[in-house]
């Protein structure tokens, strides 16, 4: 798989980094299934990162306090990192990532910072 976001070369996830799932769940971005994975990262992107560049359905689901923008732009990017290593993405995923790459490149969405 190949995409614009994975050009970027985002880190991996230390290994002691843990995503918070809406269950309570501690999960390493290695150990997500792919489609959580995946919605994981857009769900921040939509909500944080890029807000007036949505891509793919919008939930207009909020993240509680625990999570600053912070937090939530430095899990996006490490799950973008995990979907780089994935062949198991839908085309219709893939194509959403480049979306977002494709924001990135243009200067129109920053990925560090407020």
């Amino acid at each position: 798989m190949f995409h614009i976001m994975c050009q970027l070369r985002f880190g991996a996830a230390p290994d002691d980094w843990r995503w918070r799932t809406n269950e309570g769940a501690r999960v390493h971005p290695k150990n997500m299934d792919t489609r959580h994975l995946f919605y994981t990262t857009r769900l921040i992107w939509n909500t944080v990162v890029a807000p007036d560049f949505p891509v793919g359905y919008v939930s207009g689901r909020a993240f509680g306090r625990r999570y600053t923008p912070e937090i939530l732009r430095e899990a996006m990017l490490y799950c973008a990192a995990e979907l780089c290593n994935r062949d198991d993405l839908e085309p219709r995923q893939e194509g959403e990532l480049a979306l977002m790459g494709k924001f990135v490149s243009e200067g129109k969405v920053k990925l560090s910072g407020g």
